[in-house]
């Protein structure tokens, strides 16, 4: 499917007025509080009440549409598992590949700034590569 979202950042307001049983009420929409727009285009409106339960899944919807801006509605739904989970990955990753650049930058080091060049130098740059490569 190739039809866009709407774009932009949401935002969750509460309406002063609470509901007849005096449970508050509110609305997520595109534009920011306090700024003069009261409707949001194309009828991206989501409305929320009946208390802090409803209030909670408002928040988590602006918390998670906002958190995923930047990546398209077709990635999101490639992913067959939470967000974070590969956000994790990725951490555990670069974590890895950091270690990585340190074994190497200690193992390169001693040819790069004395020219020393030994069998134990050798064997620690070898067994550097080697864990980058097994790494891929």
């Amino acid at each position: 499917m190739t039809t866009q979202h709407t774009p932009g950042r949401l935002y969750i307001r509460t309406n002063r007025h609470p509901n007849t049983d005096g449970t508050p009420w509110g609305w997520v929409d595109l534009y920011e509080p306090g700024s003069m727009l009261q409707a949001s285009p194309e009828g991206m409106q989501v409305t929320w009440s009946r208390g802090q339960k409803s209030e909670a899944n408002a928040r988590r919807l602006v918390a998670c549409w906002n958190a995923c801006d930047g990546i398209t509605t077709e990635r999101l739904e490639e992913i067959d598992k939470p967000l974070l989970m590969h956000l994790t990955g990725a951490d555990r990753r670069a974590a890895r590949m950091v270690q990585e650049r340190r074994e190497l930058l200690e193992a390169l080091r001693p040819i790069a700034e004395r020219g020393e060049i030994s069998a134990k130098i050798i064997t620690a740059a070898r067994a550097a590569i080697a864990k980058v490569e097994a790494g891929k």
